[in-house]
């Protein structure tokens, strides 16, 4: 399996966007998306910056190529969480798909907030050189 790396170029809808990578890039439908957020980390006596770490955010599934782009659909899961139980209740609670935006309200657990130009990755199912 192969990774490659591209950037969220647009928000699609609530539950898709579009990445800069397409089958030029080896990519097809059915390929893991993982798209990250950075975070900065400050030194709390200094300020000085200590660098950055990079958090996965979401995973998707590609479900449409092009040539220079893709279509990739929110795949990770939200539990509603309406009510306090033991693990069991909560299996059993109703899962909706997460969705995606450009603002999240607060206290809005099931959007997750996206931006363009964020980085993703993607993991090619097959080996792209074999070809």
């Amino acid at each position: 399996m192969t990774t490659v790396e591209g950037k969220l170029a647009a928000l699609v809808d609530e539950s898709r966007v579009a990445i800069n990578l397409g089958s030029a890039a080896g990519v097809q439908e059915g390929d893991r998306v993982s798209l990250f957020r950075t975070v900065q980390v400050d030194d709390p006596d200094s300020g000085e910056s200590l660098g950055s770490v990079e958090v996965k955010k979401l995973a998707l599934k590609v479900e449409l190529v092009r040539e220079k782009m893709c279509v990739a659909a929110v795949s990770d899961l939200f539990i509603v969480d309406n009510e306090a139980g033991d693990t069991l209740s909560a299996l059993l609670r109703p899962k909706r798909r997460k969705r995606v935006a450009f603002d999240v309200a607060r206290g809005d657990q099931r959007t997750v907030k996206v931006a363009i130009g964020e980085r993703v990755t993607i993991d090619i199912s097959r080996d792209v050189d074999s070809e």
